[in-house]
Formats: structure tokens, C-alpha cells, sequence
């Protein structure tokens, strides 16, 4: 499995789910394939969860206020927690993204590299052990 790790606002989250699609004010999906899994997080703790679900594109459709992100993925959307219900990055998989990226392992949430094998495995199954509100 390929996960990469992105940190959001709850509207951005919102307006992500609204429209299933994941945006960029840069061209970085060259890399990304059909399956990855998108874990989004909001204030250090797991809030959704999505599957890239079809090719990059561009669009100068404005979906956010802040920017326009004209690159764009479609994404699936598979998990979603209650707020009062999401497990802490630092708590839960601080240690895995420290042995992949090492000490200053934000810095691969903010460009969002991609994580493969049992740690990403590791990941998803516990953010997927939360009650998920999609079902």
C-alpha cells in the first residue's frame, strides 16, 4: 500500500469532501498513482481517509476562498471520525513516521511523501480500528 499523510482545516476537509478531489497550489502529483491512500489530518490527529481514484488534472474552478489550487486528483473518500473520536499523529504513528522520515518527519506531511509497506499498512489499520461516520 502508498500512503501519504496531509495536514488540513476542518472547512478545507469539508470542501475535500464535497467535491472528492485533493488540491495543490504545485504540479506534485506526477508521482501519485490510481490507489494511493490519502490520510488527511487536522490539528496533529487522523480525520479522514481517501483513496486517489482517478488521473491529475488542472481546473481554474475556485472551490476554496483562501486559493484557487489549480492541480487537482479525485479522491474516494473510504473513513471519516467525529471529531471527539480521532487518534493523535504524535500518540499513534509519531514513532513509524520518525523511522521513515526521521525527527523532523512534518516536513514529509508538508510535502507529502509517500510511505509504503507495513508502516503504511500500519497506519491505515489503526485509523481504520476508529468508528467511521461514512457508514
Amino acid at each position: 500500500m502508498r500512503l501519504r499523510i496531509v495536514k488540513v482545516s476542518e472547512p478545507h476537509l469539508k470542501i475535500c469532501m464535497e467535491y472528492s478531489v485533493w488540491a495543490s497550489e504545485k504540479a506534485r502529483f506526477k508521482s501519485w498513482e490510481i490507489g494511493d491512500r490519502l490520510l488527511f489530518t487536522i490539528d496533529k490527529h487522523m480525520a479522514a481517509l481517501a483513496i486517489v481514484s482517478g488521473a491529475s488534472f488542472e481546473s481554474i474552478d475556485v472551490l476554496w476562498e483562501s486559493n484557487l489550487y489549480p492541480y487537482r486528483i479525485p479522491l474516494k473518500f473510504t473513513h471519516l471520525v467525529a471529531e471527539d473520536g480521532r487518534l493523535s499523529v504524535a500518540d499513534n504513528i509519531r514513532d513509524i513516521l520518525i523511522r521513515n522520515w526521521g525527527k523532523n518527519y512534518g516536513f514529509g506531511i508538508l510535502q507529502q511523501f509517500v510511505l509504503e509497506g507495513p508502516d503504511a499498512d500500519e497506519i491505515v489499520d489503526k485509523f481504520n480500528s476508529i468508528p467511521n461516520l461514512l457508514n
